[in-house]
């Protein structure tokens, strides 16, 4: 499988937002932040490819996002600050890659 471009994917406009990712009123453009500057990354293999991001947006509050990968397009469908788990999952990966 090719690794997927996510930097590519937003400047082709080719990452669409299904209704239930704004449940929890996080706005696209902070997700597109987040992707843009993903810190963790987790990808189950599926089908469909389904891929957790971890980061912080703009403002440095941390979330997580939930996108399945339908070519040729990344579709978010969960944005919400990210849980307690989540973070305590991001910051253990941020150790370890500063350990190496």
């Amino acid at each position: 499988m090719e690794p997927l471009d996510i930097v590519f994917l937003l400047n082709n406009n080719l990452i669409g937002f299904t209704q239930s990712a704004r449940r929890h009123r996080v706005g696209r453009e902070r997700v597109r932040h987040v992707l843009r500057h993903v810190a963790a990354l987790t990808v189950d293999e599926g089908p469909p490819l389904r891929l957790l991001l971890v980061g912080e947006d703009h403002t440095g509050r941390r979330l997580e996002v939930v996108a399945v990968w339908e070519f040729p397009r990344l579709i978010v469908i969960h944005a919400m600050d990210a849980r307690q788990a989540i973070i305590r999952r991001y910051e253990e990966g941020m150790r370890v890659d500063q350990e190496s």
